[in-house]
């Protein structure tokens, strides 16, 4: 996507997503979208969802403007969209008695900055607070990508 539009797309949703931008500043920030040929899906989706998929037209609109990169941006899609929600035919429950001080204080900090380059180190301290779920400490410990809206970092904040 072009930097000088999905910059400000982008950071809306997040805005919208932490209950800090209404529905009219998301409804101003994608409409720009709206006449992509399938965008018209996004609105009638829930807001939430209305986000993800105005950006994702927005990005295989660029994606097809370069062939060359169309499968891998459609790849790095499908990377971020697992990051965002997991493997939705798998529920993980998460134990509360998980949610330490450490783990708390590492997912609030990579959640501001933006930096998830901790998200082994979480692993760490999830389990030596007693996780043993496989599908938690093994998306900590892979290779990403992590985004704002991690499906771990939200259940260690409890936005989850």
């Amino acid at each position: 996507m072009p930097e000088n539009i999905s910059g400000s797309v982008i950071e809306v949703a997040e805005r919208f997503a932490d209950d800090r931008a209404s529905e009219v500043e998301l409804e101003e920030a994608t409409q720009c979208y709206c006449y992509q040929e399938y965008d018209w899906l996004a609105y009638l989706l829930l807001p939430d969802l209305r986000v993800v998929a105005a950006i994702g037209n927005a990005t295989d609109r660029a994606a097809r403007m370069h062939p060359a990169g169309f499968e891998s941006e459609r790849r790095s899609q499908s990377d971020i969209l697992r990051d965002i929600f997991g493997n939705p035919f798998r529920a993980v429950m998460f134990d509360p008695g998980w949610r330490t001080s450490a783990a708390a204080a590492l997912a609030s900090q990579m959640y501001e900055s933006r930096d998830f380059s901790a998200m082994p180190i979480l692993g760490d301290a999830l389990q030596d607070a007693g996780c043993d779920n496989d599908d938690i400490l093994s998306h900590c410990r892979g290779e990403g990508p992590h985004v704002r809206g991690c499906w771990v970092v939200d259940l260690v904040l409890g936005k989850g």
